[in-house]
């Protein structure tokens, strides 16, 4: 999540509908902007919008942290990161990611960063509370959606440990 947020820019896609909410309105009766990040709600929505903004912020500060701390070290390997020894690159790591990350060359000797899963499965980074899909029926298609407000009947929450899901539509 803590990249969705950040890399698909939900959080300026919640910034600038609470600036500009026409904006959004008008951008998803046109055709052309189809698939542009749009919040799909009235402007009457914008207090809630606001309030899951701010929400968003608090709760996930320590997932926002976390994705900027991964956005770091991959620039940093990029740029310094020569094919030799990455031990020195470490101390450039930070804190959110220390312990959880190797330094890799991959097999085209390109710096690159491997991601110690199952630590952080156990960390506090992993929040399965988080994991959602939302689904919006238009025009006969069903889109993921980006945002979707408390209360929706949209919204469907996925066990931590479901082996199998059925999803029926309802039309």
């Amino acid at each position: 999540m803590y990249m969705y947020i950040t890399n698909c820019y939900l959080m300026e896609i919640m910034e600038s509908f609470v600036a500009a909410p026409q904006g959004h309105i008008s951008g998803l009766k046109n055709p052309a902007m189809r698939g542009d990040p749009f919040i799909n709600y009235d402007a009457a929505k914008i207090g809630e919008i606001k309030e899951r903004l701010q929400k968003t912020r608090k709760e996930q500060a320590h997932m926002l942290e976390l994705a900027e701390a991964i956005k770091r070290p991959d620039d940093m390997l990029q740029a310094e990161a020569t094919g030799f020894s990455r031990e020195p690159l470490y101390s450039e790591v930070l804190y959110p990611l220390r312990g959880y990350v190797e330094l890799v060359y991959d097999i085209h000797n390109h710096p690159s960063i491997r991601f110690i899963e199952g630590l952080l499965y156990k960390s506090k980074y992993y929040n399965p509370g988080s994991q959602s899909v939302a689904f919006h029926k238009r025009a006969a298609t069903i889109a993921l959606s980006p945002l979707v407000l408390r209360g929706s009947k949209e919204r469907l929450f996925i066990p931590e440990r479901a082996v199998q899901c059925q999803l029926q539509l309802y039309a």
